[in-house]
C-alpha cells in the first residue's frame, strides 16, 4: 500500500507489479507536508508545516469521506519538515 497527499487530501493506493490503483481517499483538516503508514498499516500519520502531527486510521478513509476524527499526536509552533516512525 502507498500513500500520497495532494493539498488537503490523502490517497491510499495499491501498487502491484508496476500498476497503481486508488484504494481509498480522505479529506484532511490541514495540508500535509509529510506522511507515513504505521508499521501495521492500520493508520496514516501526517504532519503539517506548523508542527502538528495527526493519526488517521485507514478504516476511517472512505470514497468521499471527510476525516474529522484525526487524532492529534503532537502540536507546537515550529516548522516540521518530516515525520519518522520508530517502532
Amino acid at each position: 500500500m502507498l500513500a500520497a497527499a495532494s493539498d488537503k487530501t490523502i490517497f491510499c493506493l495499491d501498487g502491484l507489479f508496476g500498476s497503481v490503483a486508488l484504494r481509498k481517499f480522505s479529506q484532511i483538516p490541514r495540508r500535509s507536508s509529510s506522511l507515513l503508514f504505521t508499521p501495521d498499516q492500520s493508520a496514516v500519520i501526517f504532519g503539517d508545516k506548523s508542527g502538528n502531527v495527526f493519526r488517521i486510521p485507514v478504516a476511517y478513509f472512505g470514497e468521499t469521506s471527510e476525516c474529522k476524527d484525526s487524532t492529534p499526536l503532537l502540536g507546537h509552533l515550529s516548522m516540521l519538515s518530516d515525520v519518522v516512525n520508530c517502532a
